[in-house]
């Protein structure tokens, strides 16, 4: 212990440098095994990154592969592009013009489709007229395909009336003989014969033809002198109810749906017109596309059930399309799809015109203007629903139309509208259930409509309808330096000019080439 005191000092210095040694050491271990570790990994970055020239980390196999696939699915894109555009474009047939080239000479005549417009030939053979007249016909063509019977007019309502009215009174007039007859009578009475100032009974009560004087309003036949003096109020009553369901039932069955004329709500040009400008020779054109897959897809509802039916059942009455109350197309699309630069809206109203409307004979009509009948086309604008608006690759057209149908069958029409073409409905409002019944006495611009005993509803839908701009504005092949022969530039460059005024990203480059006269 006195060895340990005396030497303290130096045996804490011994110990001190052994610990701080021995710490070092062990320091000096760990930091070397590190520093190799980093120096191998760096080591093996640097002999990866000189290899990488000789040797690729990736497959060369592996990457042809995926290039070919790339190139595949871009060739598929474009294939289903094309087979868009084309399916887009087919259901849409350009009107066609027919006229004599030499209208002194006995030769053939020519046809030629409306668009792209030739502005010689329109001028020097008066086309503009001619395509006018097309329009009206293939307007009413529309209601042929449709198969469509229109509800009878007041007019006849009343005919129909009076007629059952005759038959009634001369039934009556029977009675009464038989009944005087057989209590001993040899003769009846002037005041009790209805028919005696008329030498005895009228035509139609044996079966005859021919008008009977007295008779040519409802509830204004002659005086029926039966006891107290008048016409039993009893059969004026029953001839009204029986007329009425007589006539609106026959009508009902002489067609597949209700639908005249009147149903084009604002079109392009009245029956009397005679001169068009070139935006309304298109404006007419799209009107017409968009009413042609309208009445197709009613067409196509109706003709899945009625198919189905013997002849005599093929009506309205158990048709699922009824009624084609309306259709409006905002024909105005290229000047109302969005909002011009300066930030205000500029859709321009349509000029207001007279809806023709459907005589009895199937004629156009009176043109006067109705209240209610005529509106002025809608800016289209941009849809909430889709945020669409006309751009480089399509264009968009709204339209609108109400139909008359049980509500189990709305699904079916939308349907066969959709698969059609590039349809979106928006929106459809369902009115409140159609009365089946019409009564007697309504105002002349009404009709009579007779849907069968199924429950009804008026139904109206919001759509839009994309026409690809490959094909509605043209597609120009810029090696060969020409439009193609396939889709040539259908729409007017005043079309056009309007379309860029308003929404001027919506133009390609060789729209703008039209505009500026370079192709």
């Amino acid at each position: 212990m006195a060895f340990i005191r005396a030497h303290a000092f130096i045996l804490g210095l011994v110990s001190a440098v052994v610990v701080g040694g021995g710490a070092m050491a062990a320091l000096k271990v760990v930091v070397s095994g590190d520093v190799g570790e980093l120096l191998e990994k760096r080591t093996n970055v640097s002999k990866t990154l000189k290899g990488l020239k000789n040797k690729p980390l990736v497959n060369a196999k592996v990457l042809a592969r995926e290039t070919q696939r790339v190139e595949r699915e871009k060739v598929a894109a474009q294939k289903a592009i094309d087979l868009n555009v084309i399916w887009n474009r087919g259901g849409h047939k350009l009107l066609q013009l027919t006229y004599d080239p030499l209208p002194l000479e006995d030769g053939p005549k020519k046809t030629i489709n409306a668009f792209p417009i030739q502005s010689e030939e329109y001028d020097a053979f008066s086309l503009r007229y001619d395509y006018i007249q097309a329009y009206h016909r293939e307007l009413a063509g529309l209601l042929v395909d449709l198969e469509a019977t229109q509800a009878p007019t007041l007019k006849e309502v009343e005919a129909e009336v009076a007629r059952v009215e005759r038959k009634l009174l001369a039934k009556q007039a029977a009675e009464d003989r038989k009944s005087l007859g057989a209590s001993g009578a040899s003769t009846v009475s002037a005041s009790r014969d209805p028919f005696a100032s008329k030498g005895g009974m009228p035509p139609e009560a044996f079966g005859g033809k021919g008008p009977m004087p007295g008779f040519g309003k409802v509830g204004m036949g002659p005086s029926l002198k039966r006891g107290s003096g008048s016409a039993s109020g009893s059969i004026s009553a029953k001839a009204q109810k029986d007329g009425l369901e007589s006539i609106r039932l026959k009508r009902a069955k002489m067609g597949r749906v209700y639908a005249d004329m009147a149903a084009f709500v604002d079109p392009v040009f009245g029956v009397n017109d005679s001169e068009a400008d070139d935006i309304q020779l298109w404006q007419a054109q799209v009107q017409l596309w968009v009413a042609r897959e309208v009445i197709e897809a009613i067409r196509e509802t109706n003709d899945q059930v009625l198919a189905k039916l013997p002849e005599e059942r093929r009506n309205v009455i158990d048709a699922p399309v009824k009624h084609l109350v309306s259709l409006q197309v905002d024909r105005d699309y290229h000047i109302g799809s969005g909002k011009p630069k300066t930030g205000k809206t500029s859709a321009r109203p349509s000029k207001l015109r007279a809806i023709p409307t459907m005589d009895k004979m199937g004629g156009f009509g009176d043109m006067s203007p109705a209240v209610g009948q005529r509106r002025t086309s809608r800016a289209s604008g941009t849809s909430d629903l889709t945020q669409r608006s006309c751009c480089k690759d399509y264009d968009v057209v709204h339209y609108e139309f109400t139909v008359v149908l049980p509500m189990n069958r709305v699904q079916d029409l939308q349907m066969n509208l959709l698969k059609r073409n590039n349809h979106t409905i928006l929106n459809f409002n369902v009115a409140s259930a159609v009365a089946n019944s019409g009564a007697f006495g309504r105002s002349a611009d009404q009709s009579y409509h007779y849907y069968g005993t199924s429950p009804v509803v008026e139904v109206t839908m919001s759509c839009e309808l994309l026409f690809m701009t490959s094909w509605e504005r043209g597609t120009y092949d810029q090696q060969q330096k020409k439009w193609s022969d396939q889709f040539p530039p259908l729409m007017p460059v005043a079309v056009l000019r309007n379309l860029n005024e308003l929404v001027p990203d919506a133009l390609r480059k060789e729209d703008r080439d039209r505009l500026e006269e370079k192709l």
